[in-house]
């Protein structure tokens, strides 16, 4: 019996539109990190971004999510939470579906000729305005559905969730930093990488060169082995320097 009357307690003390606008809320939370845990990954090894470059368009989305809802919510609450709600759906949708189709190939024809990069940034872009209204829209449609039994529990339940929402952001933001030096990084190695191998191919370059001037006898035998030595030095200085720059990579050193 108590646990009966503490349900119809629990039932009467939210409105119908309370449960609703936390069940969507409930969706677009599994939407939003559904995509966040895949984009970086759809954007590298799908659609061959570089790591900056799929770094950079992660960054905007996550970004704009949080930015946002300071504007939305003056929106949401002047043409009412219901419209706020609409609005932000459809454009999520409609969002989430244009992300997804540049990785269609039956979209292909539409992405081939244009810059793929700024077309994904006006998507993110688009995508996230439509996500920045939820947010404002459930607590304003939480404060307007409340009485005032169960109004006090749930300031201590949304103080929490806003604490757990800066922490989120606060833990998101490192995350970028740290993609992005990694990035960064990686493409510091890769640099470094080339210029490497262009040495030993102009050391094996320089070899060859020496040989055909020992072969015309523009060279003395002595001469030829005394330029060979500087070359086995350099060419060990540059082994050295690749191992060095495989175990970065690999994150060994």
């Amino acid at each position: 019996m108590e646990k009966t009357g503490g349900l119809a307690k629990l039932k009467s003390g939210f409105q119908h539109s309370f449960w609703v606008a936390n069940g969507m809320e409930l969706f677009e939370r599994l939407a939003y990190y559904g995509q966040a845990t895949i984009l970086s990954v759809f954007l590298r090894d799908h659609l061959r971004f570089s790591e900056v470059e799929a770094g950079q368009l992660s960054s905007i989305f996550g970004g704009l999510i949080y930015f946002l809802p300071i504007f939305a919510g003056a929106l949401a609450d002047k043409f009412g939470f219901k419209k706020a709600f609409s609005f932000a759906f459809f454009v999520l949708a409609t969002g989430y579906f244009l992300i997804g189709s540049t990785g269609i190939a039956g979209f292909s024809g539409y992405y081939s000729d244009t810059n793929l990069f700024i077309v994904l940034s006006f998507i993110l872009i688009f995508t996230a305005i439509g996500g920045s209204f939820i947010k404002p829209s459930v607590l304003g449609t939480v404060a307007l559905t409340t009485t005032s039994e169960t109004k006090e529990p749930l300031v201590k339940k949304e103080l929490i969730a806003a604490l757990a929402v800066l922490k989120d952001a606060q833990e998101k933001m490192e995350s970028a930093l740290t993609d992005e030096q990694s990035a960064r990084k990686n493409v510091m190695l890769r640099i470094k990488e080339k210029a490497l191998e262009s040495s030993m191919l102009d050391i094996r370059d320089e070899k060859r060169r020496l040989e055909r001037k020992l072969e015309k006898g523009e060279i003395t035998k002595a001469e030829y082995e005394a330029e060979i030595q500087k070359l086995i030095r350099r060419g060990k200085s540059v082994l050295k320097e690749q191992s060095i720059v495989a175990a970065r990579k690999n994150g060994f050193a």
